[in-house]
């Protein structure tokens, strides 16, 4: 009889042993932490600066660090590739990329945010840019990435030009004087004193293309073309025609960089903080005017480096190593997390300051020579929290279908074409160019 209780004694313990060994997903528990080497792709350096700098002050972190510099001119298959070979615990996904890798079939490579065991509570306390949260969700609504920069944008105005034309350069004044309800007369205005509001088309298009509130450019896999876009054809014509833009100029050639410098007839330019610091500064070095910074007529972005997890091969150890790493770089708002060495340039390699937490923001100042005194923090902060929206209704072709719709304004614009054949040639290109229904 002992013989028999003690063997059944034995059972349960050995039941309750081999029980105690499993963890919900019914999996053999992961194996006590072991350093392992973080596996990175890169479209850009700056979030290997940012990851070697995490573990220069976090030597118990777990792992090291191994990037991988993606070729721009093949980034699209290499990334697809690695990620479903498992080769990326973390990678960037450039703004011109958002669409695939974060709303459309390439989302599938991503964990969400909360399956590494960040808590919505962590994610609102940093009071993330909401357009940053909205273009970081996947189709199921999930978090999945974010960016360690802000790309929101302000304008960036000559104060010389606002005092000669509207007797103050205040940014304050001056977002009044450029506000929906004031900007035909302010651009007339600056017409009748021989200054263009803006220098090119594609400025104009980078000021109103995040505007529209209803749908994307696909609905359904059917391109869908917004009233609002299709009356940008006539919003650009009547500017081009009526000289509130530089009619001589498109973006990114030498007529266009000439407008930076302070002999420029163009009022301003639509800008994110990295744009101020490496293209307006830059090339007016040699002639440089007194710029001020205040809100845009629309909210807009322009550019963005989203930084998503891969969820293959992610044992429990790993997943908590970069859990906390990824808190530090996108969520943690302390004077040690990344966003404020970003804010206060503590960090090498970095082309933006300004970082996607109003907490941050709000915490830290910002001067550029070309602004004097002025913290323009405080302007972008503002930017980064009216931003709820522009990012709502991105979707997997939105960069290209956009590109290609450019192109045609321009070309209608210009009276290359009529708009009828402008808009069947965006239609034509688009069904050529994009898997999608065209009617």
């Amino acid at each position: 009889m002992k013989k028999l209780i003690g063997f059944t004694a034995l059972i349960i313990t050995a039941v309750f042993f081999f029980a105690g060994c499993k963890n919900e997903n019914n999996s053999i528990p992961d194996k006590p932490s072991e350093p392992f080497t973080l596996k990175v792709g890169l479209y850009t350096s700056e979030l290997e600066a940012l990851i070697q700098k995490y573990i220069d002050t976090h030597q118990d972190c777990g792992f090291d660090l191994e990037a991988n510099q993606l070729a721009t001119d093949t980034y699209h298959d290499s990334l697809t590739n690695k990620l479903e070979t498992g080769k990326y615990d973390i990678y960037m996904v450039e703004s011109a990329y958002i669409g695939e890798y974060l709303k459309g079939n390439g989302s599938q490579y991503a964990m969400p945010f909360t399956e590494l065991g960040i808590t919505e509570q962590e994610i609102n306390a940093a009071q993330i840019s909401p357009y940053l949260l909205e273009l970081g969700k996947n189709p199921q609504g999930k978090l999945i990435g974010l960016d360690f920069y802000s790309n929101i944008c302000c304008f960036a105005y000559r104060k010389d030009i606002a005092k000669t034309v509207f007797n103050t350069d205040d940014p304050a004044a001056i977002t009044g004087k450029i506000s929906p309800a004031n900007l035909s007369n302010s651009i007339a205005a600056l017409k009748t004193s021989g200054y263009a509001f803006l220098p090119s088309i594609g400025d104009l298009w980078q000021m109103s293309k995040d505007s529209v509130k209803t749908n994307g450019w696909v609905v359904n896999n059917k391109l869908y073309i917004d009233e609002y876009r299709l009356s940008f054809f006539d919003t650009a014509k009547l500017y081009y025609d009526s000289g509130y833009i530089n009619t001589a100029f498109d973006q990114w050639n030498e007529a266009w960089y000439g407008e930076m410098k302070k002999s420029g007839k163009t009022f301003g330019f639509i800008a994110p903080l990295w744009f101020l610091k490496y293209s307006i500064y830059i090339n007016s070095t040699s002639d440089p005017a007194s710029w001020g910074i205040c809100q845009t007529p629309l909210s807009c972005f322009w550019g963005g480096n989203f930084v998503l997890v891969n969820n293959k091969n992610m044992s429990d150890s790993k997943k908590k190593a970069i859990k906390d790493l990824i808190t530090w770089l996108l969520l943690d708002t302390s004077t040690n997390g990344a966003m404020s060495l970003i804010a206060n340039g503590q960090i090498d390699y970095i082309d933006n300051n300004c970082v996607p937490s109003k907490v941050v923001m709000d915490n830290n100042s910002y001067q550029h020579t070309l602004c004097g005194n002025q913290n323009i923090f405080e302007q972008y902060a503002t930017a980064s929290a009216n931003s709820e929206g522009i990012g709502a209704i991105y979707t997997e072709h939105e960069v290209k279908i956009s590109n290609l719709f450019i192109e045609q304004v321009r070309a209608y614009v210009k009276g290359w074409k009529t708009k009828e054949t402008a808009i069947a040639d965006f239609k034509s290109a688009v069904a050529a160019q994009c898997n999608i229904t065209v009617e």
